[in-house]
């Protein structure tokens, strides 16, 4: 690590901490969060702390934010990726949003708190695009964290899985999920009357749109679906997946707080600033399509007070991860009838009811139109851009000459599904395989895009493979049952795609069945 600055660093002269965040540990398996851990020791840092600690503030912050709402649904907005994705529909969100430091900072701002007078260095191994250089002095990429490991001789199979002559940190959760959520358990403790919801859909949009026109009292989370690195939504990771991957890296749950109560930190943030938006279409076309997260993310981080190792877009998790392996698939692409306008959307667009209220455009479009469009009107991957000026009360109508095309592909598409033939062999066959796995818990999704082809696959061969692999999922899960219990039923040994992803969990737990043992 000569061409780097280490924490051994004379220049330096302050006490070298590091933060590892949840991304850190998974890119490091097989080998474990405590063998890492004696890494960072070995590598010259002093002390090194989880990330998971700035979960527990983040949590508190919430917990102590809900507490003043009137039970209105609310968005959790402590990752930077959220924070640009709400912001981009403007100001229309601020209300439903509680906008929190991301973790890492968090974590950073206790540490700093913690030692007083003491001077810190604080290096955060992560993938979390935050914007607080104050708190945290360097940002290095999990991956190159790991190389730098590497050129250091140091290496993570040979290191302890237990702490023996060290006091370890503890890596236990009391309140918070991966990410800064409050579980369940502390809403009710507190007697919140929230229910935490996790949109991991794709339709992510249309359906936090419905969500937030409702009036149940929602603690809304969008971090997995977005890319959030803290809650452990890496490439090659199902959003539904990463919180629960994480937690069955880490010991059991705490009965008491894990952090110093009584140190008291500031976890609120501000919004990002509003991107402009023009009132109207150009011309040439919709908006760019690339999303607005990964357009603010895009460019190294230029503010002073911080170095970060690697620029940001290079290690910032996709917004939606894709499975690997032999179960990779890509999408299908949204299909629009013919005669409408497709449009790439990169916000939450809204609009005013006739009482002034605040509604999603999705709930307003083309409300003058025939009730026959109504079935080509299904929610989309995402909603379209908004083009209405702050005054308009209701949805523009579509552009001339455009009408009778959209009447014509209402009507089309309203005749086709009366009158639909009967599902051929091939697609009844899996429909019979996807209600059977569906009710036995797996996921079906690569059987459903197998059936909405146009032509029809290996449907043997593709079951085969389909029922070999939840064959083998269910054995890894009874293997990990026997090292932890708890992990029965978890959603990893329940889909397919996520094969690999299973099997490095449980080679994780045979390799270090200490690992609870802090």
């Amino acid at each position: 690590m000569s061409s780097h600055e280490t924490p051994q660093s004379p220049v330096e002269r302050r006490t070298s901490v590091v933060i590892l965040g949840a991304d850190a540990v998974l890119a490091a398996l097989p080998a474990t969060a405590v063998q890492l851990f004696h890494a960072c020791l070995r590598a010259g840092y002093q002390s090194t702390v989880p990330a998971s600690w700035g979960d527990e503030l983040v949590a508190e912050g919430y917990l102590s934010e809900l507490e003043h709402r009137d039970g209105r649904p609310s968005i959790c907005c402590s990752c930077p990726l959220v924070a640009a994705r709400l912001t981009d529909a403007g100001a229309e969100l601020a209300n439903a949003i509680i906008p929190l430091a991301a973790p890492p900072v968090a974590a950073a701002r206790y540490l700093r708190r913690l030692a007083g007078t003491t001077p810190l260095h604080v290096t955060y191994v992560g993938a979390c695009p935050f914007s607080d250089t104050a708190a945290i002095d360097e940002q290095v990429a999990p991956r190159e964290f790991l190389d730098r490991l590497v050129e250091l001789g140091i290496s993570l199979e040979e290191l302890p899985t237990t702490f023996d002559d060290v006091l370890p940190p503890d890596r236990r959760r009391h309140l918070s999920l991966p990410g800064g959520l409050p579980t369940d358990q502390a809403l009710a403790e507190r007697a919140l009357p929230y229910r935490l919801v996790e949109i991991t859909g794709a339709d992510y949009a249309a359906e936090l749109a419905e969500l937030l026109m409702g009036s149940e009292p929602l603690l809304l989370d969008l971090a997995p679906q977005l890319g959030c690195a803290c809650s452990g939504a890496v490439a090659g990771m199902a959003p539904s997946n990463a919180r629960a991957v994480v937690m069955a890296l880490e010991p059991p749950r705490s009965p008491q707080p894990v952090i110093d109560r009584s140190v008291r930190v500031d976890v609120r943030a501000p919004l990002p600033a509003t991107p402009p938006r023009p009132a109207t279409p150009t011309a040439s076309g919709p908006p760019s399509s690339v999303p607005a997260d990964r357009e603010r993310h895009a460019a190294p981080a230029t503010a002073s007070g911080i170095r970060r190792a690697t620029p940001a877009s290079d290690f910032i998790a996709p917004r939606r991860p894709t499975a690997t392996g032999d179960w990779a698939m890509a999408s299908a692409g949204r299909r629009t009838p013919t005669g409408v306008a497709r449009q790439r959307a990169g916000a939450f667009p809204l609009a005013l009811s006739d009482d002034g209220l605040l509604l999603p455009r999705a709930y307003v479009a083309r409300r003058h139109s025939s009730p026959i469009l109504v079935p080509i009107q299904a929610a989309p991957q995402e909603l379209a851009p908004e083009v209405a000026t702050p005054t308009v009360k209701a949805a523009t109508p579509p552009p001339a000459g455009q009408e009778f095309s959209l009447f014509v592909a209402g009507l089309t598409s309203v005749v086709a599904h009366h009158i639909a033939p009967r599902p051929e062999p091939w697609r009844r066959r899996l429909d019979d395989a996807i209600a059977r796995w569906w009710d036995a818990g797996y996921d079906t999704a690569v059987l459903q895009r197998a059936r909405a082809l146009s032509s029809p696959p290996d449907v043997d061969g593709l079951l085969e493979t389909y029922e070999a692999a939840v064959a083998h999922l269910a054995r890894l899960e009874k293997l990990a049952a026997l090292v932890r219990p708890t992990l029965r039923g978890a959603p990893i040994f329940r889909d397919p795609r996520n094969v690999a992803a299973a099997e490095s969990l449980v080679d994780g737990l045979f390799e270090d069945p200490a690992t609870d043992d802090d």
